[in-house]
């Protein structure tokens, strides 16, 4: 699993992240998998010796902040979702379409 980073709301006044948007994806072959996300961050201070300026801000470090926050078993639900919707693809039973387009 793949996780990007979509954006950032952080408060003007001192840089503090907020909030985390995400997205999620695992491939196998053709078949994708996705997620979307946004999770809140606990309050700090920005005198914590632990604060990142959001200038100074990696996108390796937001990841890890949404890890921490969402903790192993939210992570472990994410993954088994994404599974799943892999699964749903390449063993389908339902299926769209019109009858008579493409009929041969």
């Amino acid at each position: 699993m793949d996780m990007e980073i979509v954006s950032l709301n952080r408060n003007l006044s001192d840089g503090l992240v907020t909030t985390v948007h995400w997205t999620a994806i695992k491939t196998d072959g053709d078949y994708v998998g996705s997620a979307y996300g946004a999770i809140e961050l606990p309050a700090k201070d920005s005198k914590d010796p632990t604060f990142i300026p959001y200038e100074s801000i990696t996108k390796a470090k937001a990841i890890e902040w949404v890890k921490e926050a969402m903790g192993d078993e939210q992570m472990a639900a994410l993954e088994t979702r994404l599974s799943d919707q892999l699964d749903a693809q390449r063993h389908p039973i339902r299926a769209t379409g019109l009858p008579w387009v493409n009929a041969k």
